[in-house]
């Protein structure tokens, strides 16, 4: 994918259904790259993701996309008004209320342009899904669909971020709320 413009990629994007106050919003002069890294880019953080390797680089968009011809490239985000830097992983968390099997709702998530790529066990009505194209463009552009099927709870994009550590209190490392194993 060409990635000098991110224009199939939303500019803010709701961190969850549960809690549409929280945004993230897409960082300037920041971009996401799928796959290989390509030497001479300044990557600021480096993350494992479900399908693969994923860094979060500084830079313009084009220069970047010229240099990792065989990398998806997508915008970076940040839960707005100043959260960590995060990159869509291409999924998204699905949940219908209690009750509602996610296996029932196939035929009506597929109308929706997407697959289920993996179910929860412990949780028979939600499940991880990817856009049926694989797309990251395409997964969050889709989620107000997503959204509108009946019985759903919550949609929540995966953003994958450093681990943070809280502050006094004994804690140890944490993931952010938006993040899903």
């Amino acid at each position: 994918m060409m990635a000098n413009s991110f224009s199939a990629y939303p500019t803010e994007i709701k961190a969850s259904t549960e809690h549409p106050e929280l945004r993230y919003v897409r960082v300037p002069h920041y971009c996401t790259v799928y796959g290989r890294f390509p030497s001479g880019i300044t990557t600021v953080m480096a993350l494992s993701g479900s399908e693969g390797e994923i860094a979060i680089c500084r830079g313009d968009a084009a220069e970047m996309a010229r240099a990792a011809e065989m990398s998806e490239i997508a915008p970076a985000y940040a839960l707005h008004p100043a959260g960590p830097l995060s990159a869509p992983s291409g999924l998204v968390f699905i949940r219908f209320e209690d009750g509602v099997n996610v296996a029932a709702r196939k035929e009506e998530i597929a109308r929706a342009d997407y697959i289920v790529v993996k179910r929860v066990p412990q949780a028979p009505n939600a499940a991880w899904l990817a856009a049926s194209s694989r797309r990251v463009a395409d997964a969050l552009e889709g989620i107000g669909r997503l959204e509108r099927i009946p019985n759903v709870v919550n949609v929540e994009p995966q953003m994958l971020s450093e681990r943070v550590h809280r502050q006094g209190g004994g804690g140890g490392p944490v993931a952010p709320p938006a993040r899903r194993p």
